[in-house]
């Protein structure tokens, strides 16, 4: 589900969210946020391994899951959460 909630913000943006230019990273960073604001516990779980595998650092996944902003992301990630949260 959210997945698909963070699929349709990133097209709304005009990110395509399966792209390979945008990358994994781009999409965890949404769901994690997504997750975060929903409070969803198995979501954050289940793509912070995810998000390990696309190349997301440890202390980022950690401050997204708890709703933060991390200083090791790129512009791009850091304006797509930004997105996210006022959406």
């Amino acid at each position: 589900m959210f997945s698909r909630i963070g699929e349709l913000l990133m097209r709304a943006q005009g990110v395509p969210f399966r792209s390979k230019t945008s990358g994994g990273r781009l999409r965890e960073v949404v769901i994690l946020t997504i997750g975060a604001v929903w409070k969803s516990g198995y979501e954050i779980y289940a793509h912070s391994a995810v998000a390990r595998k696309a190349g997301l650092p440890e202390q980022a996944i950690r401050d997204l899951a708890a709703g933060g902003c991390p200083d090791q992301l790129t512009d791009q990630e850091k304006k797509s959460l930004i997105a996210m949260r006022i959406n």
